[in-house]
């Protein structure tokens, strides 16, 4: 199976557990929204490698499904803070199950999921630090 395939797998996955379907959006949720919690745009740009241009279009889509809160602090009109309501944080629980289900979808030993999980770990460290 190619990486483009694995790739729509996942989409797949995560389109059923979650309700979403765009790469990127998951992306935001689950690799940073979850793991690090209510940040600004600004910070979740970086994060997830997204300009502006790129990213508020997507964060409007999450706030019209009810998953995120755009929120402008009083002091700083500029910035835009961002938190998952709590049906953001209820699609964590669903998400859980992609693991499991991707297991299924590579028929591989767990070691050497295990190993490759670790490798792409290793992968997308060294292009974080580049």
């Amino acid at each position: 199976m190619s990486a483009g395939g694995i790739i729509g797998i996942i989409v797949a996955v995560l389109a059923v557990c979650c309700c979403c379907t765009h790469r990127r959006v998951i992306k935001a949720l689950v690799k940073v929204l979850w793991e690090f919690g209510g940040m600004t745009e600004g910070e979740l740009g970086k994060k997830v490698r997204l300009d502006s241009g790129t990213l508020a279009p997507l964060l409007k889509r999450l706030e019209k499904q009810g998953l995120i809160e755009r929120i402008r602090p009083e002091n700083n009109e500029r910035k835009l803070f961002l938190k998952l309501t709590r049906d953001g944080e209820a699609l964590k629980q669903k998400a859980l199950a992609v693991p499991c289900a991707m297991q299924n979808c590579i028929q591989m030993p767990k070691e050497e999921l295990l190993l490759l999980r670790e490798l792409l770990n290793k992968a997308l460290h060294s292009m974080e630090t580049e």
